[in-house]
């Protein structure tokens, strides 16, 4: 069922830790907002898998390390913030 969900935003609510790579499972996720919380530690490889993602937002989080090469296999995206 969780596999359906095709928009998530987790902007503005102060989450912690890395970013679940089981996110990259979510095959129908046009949106994923990650705006405005405390993420640590890079982005999965797994969101490359995310074929559907058109926006991906990670903006003022404390991500490190080198976007993964799979994302920019991802035709569909719009914008990356």
């Amino acid at each position: 069922l969780l596999t359906m969900i095709s928009s998530l935003s987790f902007s503005s609510n102060y989450l912690k830790n890395s970013l679940p790579s089981e996110l990259g499972n979510l095959n129908l996720m046009t949106v994923l907002d990650l705006f405005s919380n405390q993420f640590s530690g890079s982005i999965p490889s797994e969101f490359g898998s995310l074929a559907s993602l058109s926006i991906l937002n990670p903006y003022s989080n404390s991500l490190s390390g080198a976007l993964p090469s799979q994302i920019g296999r991802i035709f569909t995206m719009l914008e990356f913030d």
